[in-house]
């Protein structure tokens, strides 16, 4: 069969091939054509090689649906036949156009047709779904007309996973020919760059593109079962391979997307107009690809497959293939990538690490921050790389010390705030607000992060990232920090973003102890939402709006506790707010319920509009009725739930320090006949406030934790993205005419999909 594939060249122009496709499609879906040898040779020579769209277009997904269902068999023989193609290529076939041809195409009607495979196996048990039978039996003559009817034949996704592996580091296809390593591109392991090719660069996208298919059998089921369900074409990539493929790809992936600079000939505006870029897409992917690996055996450990017949071991400790190492990556999900990407610990590959996405994640900030609208280069990248990010840092002890000790923290800290702000009203952005939302939770449980934020502030270093803040002068990285949290708190409350108030403010918590010198403009920031946080209202409209308080005062604590000295500006503005502060410490459950009912009252009123006449007065009492029947399905706070929280929330080392200088300043004042308060600030400097306070209670962290909801909504999360940027594709119509949308017009059940009105 691969001989008749390979010698086989149609006579004909690009359009009679593109009539010709098409009519085999159909004549295939019909039941007209018979799946042979001979039509195979011809069928898949027929696309054109320049454009993925072809047979994208032509194998439109009733056509594919029609032959997966009625024609099963037709079906399974044109898997197989490409499946074929693919193995059988070898280094010496790189030189023949017609092999080339071959292989380019069989690559993409793989990517095309399997994801039709995949969205039949939610409602079916794993044995006896479609993917089963055709992917993962022993083949038959009549399923692979090339391959050998003997028992010892592997299944077909084996021989694809295997073949796909090879063709990843094929010279001449995915590698120069002359190429003296198997690495893709220089960094990590590879000091000189091995170079690529226009033609490299495709076949690299193209060889991608099918991995991510492959592995994205998990779209196809509900978050409850995606981890549940084994995806057996991981368990072999990540299970069942070379250790050294799997280094060789996990660090060619990670160099492609490092090396890359979105800049380019940064001198020169509007480069990226002038001059195409094909590698911004081959890095997306390769970003992609790699956190869709790593992120396997993150929720539950990778299961065993035995790598002759396809079947799965029932315990995760059985050896699927080339493990000689399994109690070292048992912590690991039982995943070679996960494990080998933890060892990634030379200093010099660590910097590479951080340089690159430091660099990529400055990108957004340094092309919004410039006199020239849009004359430098955006990539849109820096989702992916966030992800990339989150996972080296969780699996990866020696990464997260040396970004943790790296002056890239703050770059890195600025990047992500100001993804937060440009996101924060978009809801289609939530997920990428709650990424970076994590991430600062996991800075700020680290010391060294705390007081690496006292280093004076340059807004000119961050770009964009600082446009959204009140301007403060002579600040630190530590005022940055806390308007930026103020900002997104008190800009989001009825946004869907309101969720993550708490992990926003126990960020401030963990830092709070080390913070020094904060600007007056910042203080200021934090009294007004000291102020909305504790209205008696609030604090019991909602079962967790107490919280938000809880943080906000060991945030003063942490800084007068701790930082006393240093904070002058911070101590005064509490003891101007000294009443705020008593009433909130001597708040009743009686006190906040009589609040909350002058709000609603004054809320429904404001509902009603004031009614007037006869027609409105007779329709107020069903309007009344109608409002209190939606405030009775609210929370309903009751004086048990009041006093326990409220006995837990210390004050006292606020009320302490008003009532211990509130009449020091005072008096001062009086005596001075001055109200400046630069001079009450002075004051308070010229004296000592040693053994005002109580010692210092233990410092208590609030770490973040990897739950298994957080692993499901990161692996949601992560599919979501990728299925978005691929109908979506950064670089417009040319770059969607190479890469097509693999999952467009699929049933998936992993997240929700919904299509935007074009005319909205």
């Amino acid at each position: 069969m691969l001989k008749s594939l390979s010698c086989s060249k149609p006579g004909m122009g690009a359009s009679e091939s593109k009539v010709a496709f098409r009519k085999g499609v159909y004549a295939v879906a019909s039941g007209e054509q018979a799946i042979t040898e001979e039509f195979l040779a011809q069928f898949f020579l027929l696309p054109d090689t320049e454009s993925c769209e072809d047979v994208f277009n032509f194998l439109a997904p009733k056509d594919v649906r029609q032959m997966r269902d009625e024609r099963e068999m037709s079906f399974a023989g044109l898997v197989s036949g490409a499946v074929a193609v693919i193995a059988g290529f070898e280094p010496d076939h790189a030189k023949d156009p017609v092999r080339l041809k071959l292989v380019t195409n069989c690559l993409r009607i793989l990517t095309r047709v399997l994801p039709f495979v995949f969205e039949t196996g939610l409602g079916s048990t794993i044995e006896d779904s479609l993917e089963s039978r055709i992917l993962w039996s022993h083949p038959t003559p009549s399923a692979s007309p090339d391959a050998p009817d003997t028992p010892g034949s592997a299944p077909l996704g084996i021989v694809l996973a295997k073949a796909l592996a090879r063709l990843l580091f094929t010279k001449g296809f995915t590698l120069l020919p002359h190429t003296q390593t198997k690495i893709w591109e220089h960094g990590i392991a590879c000091l000189d760059a091995p170079g690529q090719s226009a033609a490299t660069t495709r076949a690299r996208i193209d060889c991608l593109r099918l991995l991510q298919t492959m592995l994205s059998a998990q779209m196809y089921y509900p978050p409850a079962l995606a981890a549940k369900v084994p995806n057996r074409f991981a368990l072999v990539l990540c299970r069942g391979c070379e250790p050294g493929f799997v280094q060789g790809l996990m660090v060619s992936l990670l160099n492609t997307a490092l090396a890359y600079d979105p800049v380019g000939w940064g001198l020169v505006p509007y480069n990226h107009v002038v001059f195409g870029d094909a590698n911004e897409q081959l890095v997306t992917v390769s970003v992609q690809t790699l956190v869709a690996l790593l992120d396997f055996g993150a929720i539950k450990p990778l299961e065993g497959l035995d790598i002759q017949d396809g079947t799965l071991a029932k315990g995760v400790s059985d050896a699927t293939s080339n493990e000689s190492e399994p109690v070292k990556k048992a912590p690991f999900g039982n995943n070679d990538f996960r494990y080998f990407v933890s060892k990634i610990k030379a200093e010099e590959d660590l910097a590479v690490i951080v340089d690159g996405i430091a660099r990529i994640l400055l990108n957004p900030l340094q092309s919004a921050n410039t006199y020239l609208p849009g004359s430098t280069k955006k990539v849109s990248v820096h989702v992916e790389v966030i992800m990339l990010f989150w996972k080296l840092h969780e699996l990866n002890e020696h990464f997260a010390a040396f970004v943790r000790d790296s002056d890239k923290i703050l770059i890195i800290t600025a990047a992500l705030i100001y993804f937060m702000m440009e996101s924060r009203t978009n809801p289609n952005e939530i997920g990428l607000v709650r990424q970076c939302c994590f991430l600062l939770h996991i800075f700020s449980q680290e010391r060294d992060y705390a007081v690496r934020l006292n280093a004076p502030f340059d807004a000119s270093t961050v770009g964009a990232a600082a446009k959204h803040l009140p301007i403060f002068s002579n600040g630190t990285w530590g005022d940055f920090f806390v308007l930026s949290i103020h900002t997104l708190v008190t800009s989001t409350s009825k946004t869907p973003i309101a969720t993550l108030h708490e992990t926003m403010l126990m960020t401030l918590s963990n830092i709070s102890a080390y913070l020094k010198s904060l600007t007056v403009v910042t203080v200021n920031k934090l009294m007004s939402l000291f102020a909305v946080l504790s209205n008696p209202a609030f604090l019991v409209s909602s079962e967790a709006n107490h919280k938000l308080i809880f943080y906000l005062v060991d945030l003063f604590n942490g800084c007068v506790q701790y930082q006393i000295s240093g904070n002058s500006q911070l101590v005064y503005a509490l003891v101007r707010n000294r009443a705020r502060i008593v009433q909130l410490n001597e708040l009743t459950f009686e006190d906040a319920m009589a609040e909350l009912k002058k709000v609603r009252e004054a809320k429904l009123a404001r509902a009603s509009g004031g009614l007037v006449g006869a027609a409105e007065a007779a329709a107020a009492p069903a309007d009344e009725a109608k409002g209190k029947a939606v405030l009775e399905n609210k929370f309903q706070a009751t004086a048990e739930w009041f006093n326990y929280w409220k006995s837990h929330l210390r004050l006292n080392i606020l009320v302490t320090l008003v009532d211990a200088l509130g009449p020091k300043i005072e008096a001062f004042c009086l005596k001075e006949e001055t109200n400046d308060d630069k001079k009450a600030i002075d004051f308070l400097n010229s004296g000592t406030m040693v053994g005002l306070l109580p010692l210092p209670q233990p410092l208590f962290t609030r770490k973040f934790s990897y739950t298994e909801a957080v692993r499901v909504w990161f692996t949601s999360y992560m599919w979501g993205n990728i299925y978005i940027k691929c109908a979506n594709p950064s670089g417009g119509a040319e770059v969607l005419k190479h890469c097509p949308s693999i999952w467009t017009g699929t049933n998936v059940h992993l997240f929700a999909v919904k299509i935007a009105d074009e005319d909205a």
